[in-house]
């Protein structure tokens, strides 16, 4: 991810030809514009570099409770078929585990499927 906006310095005539950089520029100045319009322009292209950067944290952060989701059922499968419980009682255990390990329930789930895969696989 870029840390700083990218904004691209044209030409009015170089504006209209497509370049494909396989990105989009946060802004465009051109030289023909008044400070104030460049002031504009500088400031709104800021403001879609932080709306970039804060959908990418946000993708990120889905992403990875989907991944715990995904290590939460499989333990509850788990838990369900070795200790012969309900998938809430299940749920009940990873989250009452967490809590006393004081770690995260994705993180206590995942343990128990890797062991479990390590001892049936």
């Amino acid at each position: 991810m870029r840390r700083l906006p990218v904004y691209w310095l044209c030409s009015e005539e170089a504006a209209h030809q497509q370049a494909d950089w396989g990105y989009a520029p946060d802004g465009v100045i051109f030289p023909s514009m008044t400070v104030h319009e460049m002031k504009l322009a500088l400031q709104w292209g800021l403001r879609i570099f932080q709306q970039r950067k804060h959908w990418l944290e946000e993708r990120e952060q889905l992403l990875m409770r989907l991944e715990e989701r995904k290590w939460i059922d499989q333990a509850k499968a788990v838990l369900c078929e070795v200790k012969g419980i309900s998938e809430a009682e299940a749920y009940d255990f990873l989250r009452k585990q967490a809590m006393n390990e004081r770690k995260r329930i994705g993180d206590i789930a995942a343990s128990i499927v890797k062991v479990y895969q390590l001892i049936h696989g």
